[in-house]
């Protein structure tokens, strides 16, 4: 009878023991074990893009794409600069002289204008065909500096001041070696009325440069009619309607 009861009481203990386990297994099935914080993904460092040089560093404009500016000076790297259409090289007004660096040969076949103060040093050779034309101001600085040679053709037309002294010769180029020469030379200056006055430029071609001297023109231009003319432009005037209505008002009638 013992041995029964044992036996008994140790199947009720196993299963009290696999109730036990199986209500432990069912609640920790239930308990929400923490969640291990993610890992932030380092954002890509952004790329370095270099800055152009800007162009507020350089005085004037920028005369065509074939030019940057480089520590305040416009500078064209390309072997051979051809210009076929009108261009410009200027300065500011109240401004540091303008400087263009073409690092190469030069060739003109249109119209550049220079301004007055503005330089083009050209490292190479400088060739002006018979349809180039530089127009220019007068000022202390040759508006075109070459290193190497030069070949002259078209035409260099030069504005003068009105205080220009006349006394005074004009480098306008300065070179090695030259060939060739400008086929006209022409200078120009405004007088104090306003009126454009032609002036005599003769040119004279050395070894280093070319220089001209001005002659200012004895023909004087007036900036309009004086008064006298338009007094008697009037007169004659007046002079005409009276005889015409002395006619029809006397001599018809009559």
């Amino acid at each position: 009878m013992t041995t029964c009861a044992n036996s008994t009481r140790s199947g009720e203990g196993m299963e009290i023991a696999t109730g036990l386990v199986s209500t432990f297994r069912a609640v920790y099935a239930y308990i929400d074990l923490p969640q291990p914080t993610p890992t932030p993904t380092p954002a890509p460092s952004p790329t370095l893009v270099s800055t152009p040089t800007p162009t507020t560093l350089c005085p004037g404009v920028m005369p065509s794409i074939d030019f940057n500016c480089v520590e305040g000076v416009w500078i064209s790297n390309t072997s051979l600069l051809v210009i076929s259409t009108p261009i410009v090289f200027s300065s500011p007004p109240l401004s540091s002289p303008s400087i263009f660096l073409v690092n190469g040969n030069l060739s003109v076949s249109s119209n550049i204008s220079i301004s007055s103060s503005s330089q083009i040093l050209i490292s190479g050779d400088l060739t002006l065909t018979p349809s180039a034309s530089i127009s220019t101001d007068a000022s202390a600085v040759a508006p075109l500096n070459v290193t190497g040679c030069v070949s002259f053709s078209g035409n260099l037309l030069i504005t003068l001041p009105m205080n220009y002294d006349f006394s005074a010769t004009y480098k306008a180029a300065s070179y090695k070696c030259y060939n060739g020469a400008f086929e006209h030379v022409m200078a120009t200056v405004t007088n104090s009325n306003g009126c454009e006055v032609s002036v005599k430029a003769k040119p004279q071609y050395l070894q280093s440069e070319v220089t001209v001297t001005f002659e200012l023109s004895s023909d004087m231009c007036s900036s309009g009619p004086t008064l006298q003319m338009m007094f008697c432009g009037i007169s004659i005037i007046m002079v005409v309607l009276l005889l015409n209505y002395f006619y029809w008002n006397v001599v018809a009638l009559w």
